[in-house]
């Protein structure tokens, strides 16, 4: 590795640790629950509906998590499924007009890095 692109790598790690909040950063969300809201989360939840929306929510984690590996950013750590939908379902109760990537976005802030 040369050391340009080590040094590359390292302004763009400090630059992510450094922020107060990964959520601060510009990024384009797009899928199911980048539009709906915590209402309809809450809806489809309810009648067993929710698959698409739980799965987008598992795959944005997930690649929190894996795009932050190497800063130990893993907000799915320690957690199944079940326990990120419960915790999702608690969210979008409270705050049912927020959007469900909103939700997410929350979870990563208040999650184990």
């Amino acid at each position: 590795m040369t050391a340009t692109l080590r040094m590359l790598m390292l302004s763009v790690g400090l630059a992510c640790v450094t922020s107060p909040s990964w959520s601060q950063t510009r990024y384009q969300a797009i899928g199911s629950g980048a539009k709906a809201s915590c209402g309809t989360w809450t809806e489809m939840r309810r009648n067993s509906q929710a698959s698409d929306y739980e799965q987008w929510l598992l795959g944005f984690l997930s690649g929190v998590g894996w795009t932050h590996g190497t800063f130990h950013y893993n907000p799915l750590n320690g957690l199944d499924a079940n326990a990120v939908w419960r915790w999702m379902d608690n969210y979008c109760q409270a705050s049912p007009l927020n959007l469900i990537h909103d939700g997410a976005v929350a979870f990563v802030d208040v999650h184990p890095r």
